[in-house]
């Protein structure tokens, strides 16, 4: 579809049916002040901040602008392409048109009609007293318009969005996460009024979600297929229960959201849950058996020599993750400086600064450093990276959209795979169930256990929200209880072995 003709056109017309819509609500006392509904004095300043940031921010050029190039594709009866071959271009251009909508209400509000639109200055001066879309059979009118029952589900999806960036809450692999989720969730209940959400409309999404095909996002078979098309398809391979659950725990998040804002008095997906007794076998993570530790351990020595620029790496993440339960993208991410002294007790700060990225706000914190660790040489590794004026612990690891870890990731796993099991339902994420079991089984207290691994404790309230953080040297009393048996002696050798193999 080419600029500046068709779609030009196409854009014009939703632009002048979408406010010739409003025009003609306000003329029954819907939208104006006192009227049905209320419209909050800041909703215009707020929608238009938005869409003039996405304008200048490419973090946030797609997320916002997708719903609303659907909605305009919608209207028109075009096909609807796949988000991410939606071209940026039609992502601009469709932003643009609805900033004209927004501004020009905004404007008719304060009872201005000598704006742009209105006084023929913009979006052209001839305009059809009703421009209809293409004749498609599909008699909805334009997304977008503020109709009297509040924002519609795409709008919801933009103001959600715009707050979660503006708060660095999620990375550029979280937003696109959840843009794909948002998008199939359009795509089963359509672009209806918030208020027009219900129970019924939530577990009939979840119910259509379980049915999902497994990597619906990555099979090329789906790419031009809408939702009931693929469901269609016979012999599907559905989505782990699992992953239908993160589905149901983003619209959950969302719909929250509109809660916040005044929308809905109540979430309807508030309380939905996935019976976890019906989850597939391979989705329970396990943890590190005695004889699974042994084996990772001894074939370290041999994974290490295979590589050419990740030695140290792979010596010393497993064991960190083994001795510490830290996530894997934590461990990787480390600073030089992020490994101090705190109270005495050394320690890896687990933060936010700069390029890095945390999971949750409890992920931030301090956890002291087996002494395993440092008897069998990691401050001497650290000090050479130190003397070398390296910015960060491990210098081969290089950031891509799953951040530092992504690499290390698959290379474990396909070493994991071939030498030390089989079983899927071991991995990395595998240390943390297993640090968390080994001082369960100690009797060390949940709370201590979850500020060593960064989880919200739900406690009391006295003591989450008055109480402080653990100091470090309560937490590493039960570090300290982590034995696996490992051979001092040996481990130090390996680990004097990869000093010289830092990367500058």
């Amino acid at each position: 579809m080419a600029f500046p003709t068709e779609m030009g056109r196409l854009l014009t017309d939703y632009v002048h049916a979408d406010l010739n819509a409003d025009e003609t609500k306000r003329a029954e006392g819907l939208g104006l002040a006192g009227g049905e509904p209320d419209i909050p004095d800041d909703y215009y300043e707020e929608v238009l901040g938005t869409l003039e940031e996405a304008l200048h921010d490419t973090r946030l050029q797609r997320a916002i602008g997708y719903p609303h190039a659907r909605s305009i594709l919608t209207w028109a009866g075009k096909p609807q392409p796949p988000s991410a071959q939606i071209s940026p271009r039609l992502l601009r251009e469709a932003i643009k048109a609805r900033i004209v909508i927004e501004s020009t209400k905004r404007e008719r509000n304060l009872g201005r009609y000598n704006n742009d639109y209105d006084s023929g200055r913009r979006y052209g001066v001839a305009r059809p007293a009703s421009p209809k879309p293409p004749t498609t059979g599909n008699s909805a009118g334009p997304s977008g318009s503020c109709a009297p029952d509040g924002l519609l589900l795409s709008e919801l999806i933009q103001k959600f969005v715009r707050e979660k960036m503006a708060k660095t809450c999620w990375t550029q692999k979280t937003l696109a996460e959840n843009e794909a989720i948002y998008e199939i969730l359009l795509a089963i209940v359509g672009d209806i009024s918030v208020r027009d959400l219900n129970r019924d409309t939530m577990v009939g999404f979840l119910e259509k979600v379980q049915k999902l095909p497994a990597n619906i996002h990555k099979d090329p078979r789906f790419s031009e297929m809408g939702v009931a098309e693929i469901l269609a398809v016979p012999d599907l391979i559905s989505i782990s229960q699992s992953t239908a659950g993160k589905y149901l725990r983003r619209a959950a998040s969302l719909l929250e959201h509109a809660v916040t804002l005044g929308i809905l008095h109540r979430n309807p997906a508030k309380g939905l849950t996935i019976d976890r007794d019906h989850r597939q076998e391979h989705e329970e993570r396990h943890i590190y058996s005695r004889q699974n530790i042994s084996k990772l351990v001894g074939e370290i020595p041999a994974w290490i020599h295979r590589s050419h620029t990740m030695k140290a790496e792979r010596f010393w993440i497993p064991l960190i993750g083994m001795y510490s339960g830290m996530r894997l993208d934590e461990i990787c991410q480390l600073h030089a400086d992020d490994v101090r002294q705190v109270d005495g007790i050394w320690c890896l700060d687990v933060n936010s600064r700069g390029e890095k990225k945390i999971k949750t706000a409890s992920s931030r914190r301090c956890v002291p450093i087996h002494p395993f660790l440092l008897e069998i040489g990691f401050l001497k590794y650290w000090q050479t990276v130190c003397d070398a004026g390296l910015p960060r612990v491990w210098m081969s690891l290089k950031r891509n959209k799953n951040g530092f870890g992504g690499t290390f990731s698959k290379r474990f796993g396909d070493f994991h795979r071939a030498k030390v099991t089989m079983d899927r339902r071991v991995v990395f994420h595998s240390f943390r169930h297993t640090v968390a079991d080994e001082l369960k089984q100690k009797g060390v207290r949940d709370a201590i256990v979850c500020a060593l691994l960064g989880h919200k404790h739900n406690g009391s309230e006295s003591s989450c929200r008055y109480g402080k953080a653990y100091q470090p040297t309560t937490v590493l009393e039960a570090v300290r209880t982590l034995d696996y048996g490992l051979d001092v002696d040996v481990l130090r050798q390996i680990a004097d072995s990869v000093l010289g193999e830092i990367p500058r």
